[in-house]
């Protein structure tokens, strides 16, 4: 969204688009549901086993930074979607 607001693209609509925007409740873990698929390569649960969650190694400067970029993703929709 912030790339087509940017861009001038949401003038080109001859109507208003509408956005949906999914947000979790808990971002804590959102956010590490995200660490752990971009260390393991798997982007869902299905498959997930205990074993999966007990060998990753925590950084908690990256887990910070992924906190960041989801608090200002969803930051940004908001304001963005205002306009």
């Amino acid at each position: 969204l912030l790339y087509i607001y940017n861009n001038g693209l949401l003038s080109i609509f001859p109507v208003k688009p509408k956005f949906i925007h999914v947000v979790r409740d808990d971002l804590i873990s959102q956010a590490v549901s995200l660490y752990i698929a971009s260390k393991n390569g798997q982007w869902t649960s299905e498959k997930l086993t205990l074993e999966t969650f007990s060998n990753i190694k925590y950084e908690k400067d990256l887990l910070f930074d992924i906190i960041k970029n989801i608090s200002f993703q969803n930051s940004s929709f908001d304001f963005y979607s205002k306009y």
